[in-house]
């Protein structure tokens, strides 16, 4: 007889993918942060090439708790934290490093 499945964990799902491989993003978000994944050949690689190239994004405030926020305190921060990018939004600063940095 097969091998018996026990659930261990459930909870509802809600995604969306678009793009050319919406289910790749589907996938991605399943898949936490620092797992390791055994690519067993059966596809062209791009849902392994999508993991290993993801970013982790951080959105700050340009205000909070009623100061201002400049960018040079946001780089400053993130740089020193290893970050590898820091883009002004206005009002919001983007702040891009490796998703395993977070």
């Amino acid at each position: 007889m097969g091998a018996q499945l026990e659930l261990v964990h459930a909870a509802p799902l809600d995604f969306e993918g678009r793009g050319p491989r919406g289910d790749h993003a589907v996938i991605a978000r399943m898949i936490d942060d620092g797992t390791r994944v055994l690519d067993i050949g059966c596809g062209d690689g791009a849902l392994m090439a999508e993991l290993r190239d993801r970013k982790g994004v951080v959105l700050v405030p340009a205000s909070q708790e009623g100061k201002t926020v400049t960018e040079d305190d946001v780089l400053e921060a993130a740089l020193d934290a290893g970050a590898e990018d820091v883009q002004d939004l206005g009002e919001s600063f983007e702040v891009v490093s490796e998703a395993t940095d977070l």
